[in-house]
């Protein structure tokens, strides 16, 4: 009987020994399975899963799983990721099997735990990854890489010093440090393009496994709104509602394009509706002071009286917004892969949800030719997103669950928009006509705050 098969008959007794009583796990999914199968293994392994999928699964029960069937096993997992929120997050939930980890560079002790060797599962950010203390660890035998499109995102393409994270592309060098450790990349959003440039800056051999479904997430919905220009021309609606419904106000997360915008529009959504203090309208972007952020991001995992929270890219990258199911995009991403992760942050619990963008004239400047793509179909939205991500065939039924332009195609009889379409009332959906040049400027509705901001992307 061979190692793989010796594995598969031991796991579900073995983690039916780790997970317990620990309710929050009932079975793990076919892929989450097949990942863990594959590093046990020693396989490199590049999971593309949707966004909500659980891809951290596999890695937070594979030093569990290996100790339960050997007691004396010592093996040390490192895990880089580009958000610290997020690596606190995932050291919470690895702690909860029973084994240690901590995140590089959050204090004086668990650096020093780290460097004692006390620490197994190790999480730190591609820059603390390029630091001396890296080379005394031992006994690595997991490096896994989360969000690892960031890598092409971080400056394959482009000048090193001008990399949104340029450290992300040393990170294959991890491989000739722990030559014998075996890697698993992890992320959401891959174009086709990304795959082929993260498998080769990961020195991906080419029998690593490649585990993906579609990254189509049938219950989102996507609708496209030309807007004005002016933020109060623009959100009316979200004052009207917020006065009128108050704390029974649906859930929804608002992305804007720079921390410029995300203080103009919380400055007059907090200033018309009189909620600065009642936790219900808050903000979050990179300048954001860490201990506000980590309220914002436990409130977004709770069913907590937080309904509006007005955001940055900062905001994603893994964390779990519950009962949210729908998302407002002020103004387009600049590429489709942040589309796509901006959108999958709502629906998390498969139920139906609708990802509304607002576009304007100025809006339209800054994107991508493949979101100006979307914004100006006149077909399928969700054909033209996703084709930059799949070669498969995607299909949505209902024709009305697809997108704003598919409706008119819809033959299901009960065709009725989404709760919070509703309550975004009615722009014009023609976005095509908007995709030219504009000199005007946004309304001024400054925040007063000590960061200054160049309105630049985040």
């Amino acid at each position: 009987m061979n190692v793989g098969a010796i594995f598969k008959m031991a796991i579900p007794m073995a983690i039916r020994k780790v997970v317990g009583e620990m309710e929050f796990i009932t079975a793990l999914k076919h892929n989450q399975m097949e990942i863990l199968m594959e590093i046990l293994n020693g396989n490199d392994c590049f999971a593309i899963l949707p966004t909500g999928y659980g891809k951290s699964l596999p890695y937070q029960m594979f030093l569990p799983v290996k100790r339960a069937l050997n007691p004396e096993n010592h093996d040390t997992v490192l895990v880089c990721c580009p958000l610290i929120s997020l690596m606190e997050d995932q050291v919470r939930r690895v702690q909860q099997f029973g084994v240690t980890a901590a995140l590089r560079g959050t204090d004086q002790d668990a650096n020093e735990a780290i460097d004692d060797g006390t620490i197994s599962v190790i999480f730190a950010s591609p820059e603390a990854l390029a630091e001396e203390w890296v080379r005394q660890i031992k006994d690595v035998s997991l490096i896994v890489v989360d969000e690892c499109h960031t890598i092409s995102m971080g400056g394959l393409d482009v000048d090193e010093e001008k990399a949104f994270r340029k450290y992300f592309r040393f990170i294959g060098t991890l491989r000739s440090i722990f030559p014998d450790a075996t890697v698993l990349a992890l992320s959401a959003t891959c174009t086709l393009k990304m795959k082929t440039q993260i498998m080769s800056n990961l020195n991906l051999s080419g029998k690593a496994r490649v585990i993906e479904t579609s990254p189509n997430r049938a219950n989102i919905k996507y609708v496209v709104k030309r807007t004005p220009i002016a933020i109060e021309e623009t959100f009316f609606w979200l004052i009207d509602k917020l006065c009128e419904l108050k704390k029974d106000f649906p859930r929804i997360l608002i992305y804007c394009n720079s921390i410029k915008d995300v203080c103009q529009l919380f400055n007059y959504v907090v200033t018309e509706t009189n909620l600065m203090d009642q936790n219900v309208v808050e903000m979050y972007h990179s300048e954001t002071p860490q201990e506000k952020k980590e309220h914002i991001v436990q409130n977004l995992g709770l069913d907590s009286q937080m309904k509006v929270v007005i955001a940055t890219t900062a905001l994603g990258l893994g964390v779990d917004v519950k009962n949210c199911h729908g998302v407002i995009l002020f103004g387009p991403p600049k590429d489709v892969v942040d589309l796509l992760q901006e959108s999958g942050r709502c629906g998390r619990n498969d139920e139906p949800s609708v990802c509304v963008i607002f576009c304007n004239r100025y809006q339209l400047n800054h994107i991508s030719k493949e979101v100006k793509e979307v914004i100006g179909s006149v077909e399928c939205r969700r054909r033209c997103l996703l084709k930059n991500f799949t070669s498969e065939e995607v299909v949505s039924d209902p024709a009305h669950m697809c997108c704003d332009l598919c409706v008119s195609h819809c033959n299901c009889g009960s065709c009725t928009p989404h709760p919070i379409e509703v309550l975004v009332g009615t722009f014009s959906a023609k976005a095509e006509d908007a995709l030219v040049s504009s000199d005007s400027d946004t309304i001024s509705y400054e925040y007063e705050s000590d960061v200054s901001f160049d309105g630049g992307f985040e």
